[in-house]
């Protein structure tokens, strides 16, 4: 049975005039600078991606928000006559009225991730292909920016490859939001938009996964103004918001049931309030929460820690000196990459518990790997270097940790096979 948006859009690709059997190559191929924004601001983070897939039959292909490929990075060398037979060249746009189905086109057209495999493409010369987008979004427009795509052999598909994706998307996104060319070191910034969004008192998103300082940020657009944490399951909360005269916020929209969602929707159309939102990732809502965040005409989306390791030792001497402990205790090497290596999966909480964890173990000296916890320890030992291994990793560990480690479950929502996911687990050192 064909997916409702693959069918979707090979209806629009055959209202176009296209057909399976037309050729990719309709248009001239267009000169792509070095100098092209996406590219240069991508491409430090390419460079690691194409790291990470060397020697595999993968390949990274990143494609402005017109579709046109600005950048392409094959895991193989034998693999570019390949890409260059079907197509995948820098310089080509693929839209759907173009090419058809495929990762790139329909994550343009429908604004977030997308899995097209085999025989769901609409052109022939790519059903030998599986192939997964990822959006890339310009941080202060919340617009797209462009596609991040994985290319691999049909039997080389997986339900990971997406999460991969998203680790790499996120990377390119912070480096947009600084600005940054590739190379230069990242800092720490503060979103240089929420004042203005606080004179204006405009219906703001915050969006992150937990623990990215979803509520830090609210508090930052407050500012001075009083906050109301509106639930929505009590009564009389559109009078509540009315009455106020600070920030009304309705945390955790994606989380809300039917009735609740009904009711944002009431407050959102009286607009009798100076109104905030949040929420886990932009890329992570359905289509309410979509909706929702359409309706706000800020959108802050915060990065996970692990796409910002670089910024660790900032990080952590900023968690000392709110602590009073600056300059007191300084880190080995070895605890320094033990911390790079940790998954982080609670994000800046889970800094923040384990500075405080440190601070009681000891004021001042030298912090080893060994004193660390046992979980960052257990991470530096076992936790697979490779950065696709690395995020199958974290995939599976909070796929468990969501299905309360039932090992069926994960492996049902995962959509790998029971067997599968025991062997990955041995293979992370982990009893099965």
């Amino acid at each position: 049975m064909v997916r409702p948006e693959i069918e979707a859009s090979w209806r629009r690709s055959r209202r176009v005039g296209l057909s399976p059997l037309s050729e990719v190559g309709v248009r001239p191929v267009r000169a792509v600078p070095s100098s092209h924004p996406l590219r240069r601001l991508a491409a430090d983070v390419l460079n690691g991606f194409e790291k990470d897939i060397s020697g595999s039959p993968f390949t990274a292909v990143l494609a402005d928000a017109a579709g046109v490929i600005v950048d392409r990075r094959p895991g193989l060398p034998q693999l570019v006559t390949e890409l260059d037979a079907a197509g995948v060249v820098v310089g080509r746009q693929f839209t759907e009225p173009l090419t058809g189905t495929n990762s790139i086109s329909l994550t343009i057209e429908l604004g977030r991730p997308v899995a097209v495999i085999g025989t769901e493409h609409f052109l022939m010369r790519f059903k030998d292909f599986a192939c997964y987008g990822y959006p890339i979004t310009a941080p202060s427009t919340g617009r797209l920016a462009g596609v991040l795509a994985l290319v691999c052999p049909l039997d080389m598909a997986s339900p990971l490859s997406l999460p991969l994706l998203r680790r790499f998307a996120e990377e390119i996104e912070h480096r947009i939001r600084l600005g940054a060319p590739a190379g230069q070191p990242r800092v720490p910034v503060v979103d240089a938009r929420l004042p203005h969004y606080r004179r204006r008192r405009l219906p703001v998103l915050v969006a992150g996964e937990p623990g990215t300082g979803r509520t830090t940020a609210v508090r930052q657009l407050a500012g001075t103004n009083a906050v109301l944490r509106l639930d929505l399951t009590r009564p009389g909360h559109e009078q509540l918001a009315a009455r106020h005269p600070g920030l009304v916020v309705v945390e955790n929209i994606d989380a809300l049931g039917s009735a609740e969602v009904v009711k944002l929707a009431h407050l959102l159309d009286a607009g009798t309030c100076w109104i905030a939102l949040t929420s886990g990732p932009l890329a992570e809502l359905d289509d309410n929460g979509r909706a929702f965040a359409a309706r706000c005409v800020g959108r802050v989306e915060l990065p996970p820690l692990r796409t910002r390791l670089d910024d660790l030792p900032a990080l952590v001497n900023d968690h000392l000196a709110a602590l009073g402990a600056t300059g007191r205790l300084r880190f080995a090497d070895s605890a320094w990459k033990a911390l790079r290596r940790h998954t982080w999966l609670d994000n800046f909480r889970e800094l923040h518990d384990l500075v405080e964890h440190l601070l009681a173990l000891r004021t001042a000296g030298e912090i080893t790997v060994h004193d660390l916890p046992e979980r960052f320890r257990n991470d530096f030992a076992k936790q697979p270097r490779s950065l696709m291994a690395k995020t199958e990793y974290e995939l599976i560990i909070k796929t468990l940790r969501t299905c309360g480690g039932n090992r069926v479950k994960a492996a049902e929502h995962l959509g790998i096979s029971r067997s599968t996911l025991h062997r990955r687990l041995r293979s992370f050192g982990i009893a099965a």
